[in-house]
């Protein structure tokens, strides 16, 4: 295959990959437990919801049981049906008790009403199809409400449309398998965000070590007589799912951290975003699935599977054959981006990705920093993490704030390039906590 020009972005860095694992096998289908539990904070603290049902109702799957608190929130659904048993605190996978609605499933899956008849697309308003994004619940790997980024304020004029196809995280392959195996369920998602603004052509961003994607989705794109899908190849480089990224390597424009893409007319959605538009505009169903890569060397049978939002990490965990060795560490997210979690009693969310267990979980002592400035270059924002370290280590917040702390993506490069192994990402997102949020 000869691939067209590969597009980067300046900085960043290039990461062991870990995916041959679990990359070429097929995505497997996991039980739904017994027992199910719907944190009432799905996405982030910004979009909270409360509980719709009390204990003794009888629930259907897909109905709602969680109603957003603030206006631009969007529902929780139960993925079984069955009754509520329980609404009472339980953990997240940040260490804090929230609110959630405990499902007792009973196994027959009755389907509730849909959230929409099936209508063509083609046929509806922007505000009829964001009014459907929102029933169903859709939110992106960073908990964003899909119906926002598909309705953007008056002023933002947006002219680009990208599909971050893109997967640079070690482990992580939730992404390719959901291309290779459903890539028509993503093209006419892209169909469908194309139709929402009025535009006709759109980019499917990929790195180019996923050859087979790239040629599925030329072979795919060569198809398409209406609209025009750019097939464009990125550098396998991380952080390729920072919006500031994307949209430097694909359209070679800029901004600000402190604004968003649409600022200069860009709106970008995932993968598993694209998938679940389509899915919700045609069949009427909510978001009620994840994909979740299950890997790491602690790992019986590395693999992707399709679990049911508020399945526990435990079930996830037998489902896939349980642990070849006891567990030192366990990550809910990439290795770099996650979050390490000291229970299994933690459900799946809308924005769960994947399940690492790690032998290892020791961090190596830290040594004097030897200025080489490797993590200078690195920074994909450009900033000097080596001097942000010494200042929030001296919890020095006005020279933090004059070395642009806050446009910091906590990223964790810096953290990684380092010789002399310094915790710099972790002693910089402190900083930013303690007065920079």
């Amino acid at each position: 295959m000869k691939l067209s020009k590969i597009l980067t972005f300046k900085g960043g860095v290039v990461l062991p990959e870990h995916k041959l694992n679990t990359c070429h096998i097929p995505i497997k289908n996991a039980s739904s437990p017994r027992i199910m539990t719907y944190l009432m904070n799905q996405e982030s603290s910004d979009f909270l919801c409360e509980p719709a049902v009390t204990i003794g109702d009888n629930i259907l799957m897909g109905q709602v049981i969680g109603t957003p608190i603030s206006r631009d929130g969007v529902p929780i659904h139960s993925s079984v049906s069955g009754k509520v048993s329980a609404i009472e605190p339980k953990l997240q996978s940040n260490g804090e008790l929230v609110n959630a609605v405990i499902i007792e499933n009973n196994g027959f899956d009755t389907p509730a009403p849909s959230i929409a008849s099936s209508r063509d697309y083609r046929g509806l308003s922007r505000d009829e199809i964001v009014n459907v994004i929102r029933k169903a619940g859709i939110v992106d790997a960073n908990g964003t409400p899909t119906h926002i980024t598909l309705s953007p304020d008056a002023e933002k004029k947006v002219d680009s449309i990208i599909i971050n196809a893109t997967e640079v995280e070690p482990y992580l392959t939730a992404n390719h398998r959901i291309i290779l195996e459903k890539p028509y369920e993503v093209i006419n998602g892209l169909k469908i965000i194309l139709h929402t603004f009025g535009l006709n052509t759109g980019y499917i961003a990929i790195e180019e070590t996923k050859p087979d994607a790239i040629n599925l989705f030329n072979e795919l794109a060569n198809r398409e007589k209406d609209i025009k899908i750019k097939v464009v190849v990125v550098k396998s480089k991380y952080p390729l799912h920072s919006n500031w990224q994307i949209v430097d390597a694909v359209l070679g424009r800029k901004f600000s951290p402190d604004k968003q893409a649409q600022d200069v007319g860009v709106s970008i959605f995932d993968i598993p975003n694209c998938r679940q538009i389509y899915r919700s505009l045609t069949f009427g169903t909510p978001l009620l699935h994840r994909v979740v890569t299950v890997s790491g060397d602690c790992i019986e049978n590395p693999l992707n599977i399709n679990v049911r939002i508020g399945t526990s990490f435990n079930h996830i965990f037998e489902c896939v054959g349980g642990f070849s060795a006891e567990p030192e560490k366990i990550i809910v997210g990439g290795p770099l981006t996650g979050t390490a979690i000291s229970s299994l009693d933690i459900p799946v969310t809308k924005t769960t990705n994947s399940l690492l267990a790690f032998k290892n979980a020791e961090l190596p002592p830290e040594e004097p920093c030897i200025r080489c400035g490797r993590c200078v270059v690195a920074c994909p924002m450009n900033l000097l993490p080596s001097e942000l370290n010494i200042q929030a280590l001296n919890i020095n917040f006005e020279n933090l704030e004059k070395l642009n702390i806050s446009d910091c993506i906590e990223c964790a490069t810096c953290s990684y390039v380092c010789p002399a192994r310094r915790h710099i990402s972790q002693s910089i997102n402190n900083a930013k906590r303690g007065g920079f949020a």
